[in-house]
C-alpha cells in the first residue's frame, strides 16, 4: 500500500489545511489518489472541498477522520472516524502528573529505568473506536 504524508500546519491553521486537502484533490488523478485519512478538521475540510468539486464519496474517494469528534457529524454528510477516547486519554494524563508533582523531588524522578524509559513516560495504551459513516465503502 502506498501513501503519503501531506503537511497540514498547526491544528488552528485552516488554510494550511485547505491547502492541504486542494494539493490532494488537485493530485487524483494523477496520483490515483483513494481515500484521505486526515483529523476532523481536515477530514471534514476535504469533504466539502470533494464536494464542491463533485467527487463521489465514498466511490471515488474515501473521507476518514481520525479523532471522532462532534466535527464528523458537520462536514455535510457523516464521516467514518477512528473515535479517540478523550476522556480515558484526560484520566491518564492527570493521573500522570500528579505522579510526577507527588516525586518532584525525588532524585529518581530525573533518572531513566533499566528500560531506558523515564519514570511518567506514557506506557499506557488507549483503545480507539470505529465510527462508521457514509465517507467509506
Amino acid at each position: 500500500m502506498r501513501y503519503e504524508y501531506v503537511e497540514a500546519g498547526n491544528v488552528e491553521d485552516f488554510q494550511g489545511y485547505k491547502n492541504a486537502v486542494n494539493a490532494v484533490l488537485n493530485s487524483m488523478p494523477v496520483d490515483g489518489v483513494d481515500a484521505v485519512v486526515s483529523s476532523d478538521i481536515g477530514a471534514a475540510l476535504c469533504v466539502r472541498e470533494a464536494m464542491r468539486r463533485h467527487i463521489s464519496i465514498p466511490r471515488d474517494l474515501q473521507i476518514i477522520a481520525y479523532d471522532g469528534t462532534y466535527l464528523t457529524d458537520l462536514a455535510g454528510m457523516k464521516m467514518t472516524a477512528v473515535a479517540q477516547n478523550f476522556d480515558k486519554i484526560a484520566q491518564v494524563a492527570v493521573g500522570n502528573i500528579v505522579r510526577a508533582i507527588a516525586k518532584e523531588g525525588d532524585a529518581k524522578a530525573d533518572t531513566t529505568s533499566a528500560t531506558g524509559r523515564k519514570p511518567y513516560e506514557p506506557d499506557v495504551l488507549i483503545p480507539v473506536t470505529r465510527k462508521l459513516g457514509d465517507t467509506t465503502r
